[in-house]
């Protein structure tokens, strides 16, 4: 009986040091997550055409959308830049917002940072 609970015992703390062993592991330093807009200054915190325009060149490198694209629509609003600037760069956003191909997402976020 003496054993049995050592037994138990040691597969116990096996077990345990196993979990936390798989648990600490880092992600490899090659590997990079695009941080939330938000967590950059951008989102509802966006500003002026400085912070849109680093917002769209993000968007530019990483070619992630969804989520990362949330807030963007306002925040061309409320930029004071030229009308026919601001509908050129809207017809873009048009894009911008219904894609999921990152090639495309990278190519018309890049040309919109580079018109602002």
């Amino acid at each position: 009986m003496h054993s049995s609970h050592r037994l138990s015992a040691s597969c116990l703390l096996l077990t345990l040091a196993l979990t936390v062993a798989g648990c600490s592991q880092s992600r490899p330093s090659s590997e990079s997550v695009p941080a939330a807009p938000d967590a950059v200054g951008f989102g509802s915190d966006a500003k002026n055409v400085q912070d849109v325009k680093k917002w769209l060149e993000v968007i530019g490198q990483s070619g992630e959308g969804g989520s990362g694209l949330e807030g963007l629509p306002e925040a061309m609003d409320k930029l004071e830049i030229d009308a026919g600037k601001k509908a050129a760069l809207k017809k873009d956003l048009d894009v911008l917002m219904k894609t999921n191909d990152k090639a495309k997402i990278k190519a018309t976020a890049t040309k919109m940072a580079s018109q602002l």
